[in-house]
Parts: structure tokens; C-alpha cells; sequence
């Protein structure tokens, strides 16, 4: 689902055949994330995230459900 994944320290991106789907279920989650290009996201957390915030894209990250867009 997830590839190519990029960068260093607080610029990092990934890209997603899903983004569209992935960026809803996302939001729905609780975590505010956007496309950078149609199947790519970038994150630019600020330098106060921690691992408790990590974590939680994370977990939204590995417990997306397809089916969420349909």
C-alpha cells in the first residue's frame, strides 16, 4: 500500500495507490494530513512531534480499511 518512502528528520514523504482513500480514513482518525501530488502525501511535522504522535499515524497507517472510500 505504502511506497517509495522519502526523506530525512521532518521532511518526509510517502506515496499511496490508495492516497484518496487513505487521506480520508486519515482525517476520520484524527490526523490532519495532505497530498502533496495525486498518490503522494508529505509530512512536515513540527519539531514537538513525539513518539506518542508517531505512533498514531502509525496505527491509523496499518489498521486503514480499504472499504473505508467505498
Amino acid at each position: 500500500m505504502i511506497s517509495n518512502v522519502r526523506g530525512y528528520g521532518t521532511h518526509l514523504a510517502f506515496d499511496c495507490k490508495e492516497a484518496e482513500n487513505v487521506q480520508r480514513w486519515l482525517l476520520a482518525s484524527g490526523i490532519n494530513i495532505h497530498r502533496c501530488a495525486p498518490n503522494t502525501f508529505a509530512l512536515r511535522p513540527s519539531m514537538t512531534l513525539g513518539c506518542y504522535d508517531a505512533a498514531q499515524l502509525r496505527e491509523a497507517l496499518v489498521h486503514y480499511s480499504p472499504m473505508f472510500g467505498q
